[in-house]
């Protein structure tokens, strides 16, 4: 085993933990009488808080693609106008050292 692979085991090991200290927070909040459930109701909340974490965090990427996009096409536009023909700087030089 390389380090590179043992790197790899151990990131997946610390986002598995994480995942698991997540949902154990979000039981306590949701459902204190989370122990009290039987086990397939224990499973079914499990299942329905993951797919409910997926759903958002879905929504959250799509967002931050929006956002990102939005930002881009703001900086490519000032780009333009600075350095595009007849911009501010559209005949600079830079100095040669």
């Amino acid at each position: 085993m390389t380090n590179e692979d043992y790197l790899v085991g151990m990131n997946l090991l610390n986002v598995a933990i994480q995942t698991q200290v997540q949902l154990a927070t979000i039981r306590n909040i949701l459902c204190p009488c989370y122990t009290q459930l039987t086990e397939s109701q224990q499973i079914e909340f499990d299942k329905e808080i993951m797919e409910l974490k997926e759903k958002y965090s879905k929504i959250y990427e799509q967002k931050r693609e929006e956002e990102y996009q939005k930002w881009s096409a703001y900086y490519d536009r000032k780009i333009k106008e600075l350095y595009g023909e007849g911009g501010k700087y559209a005949k600079y030089e830079p100095t040669k050292d």
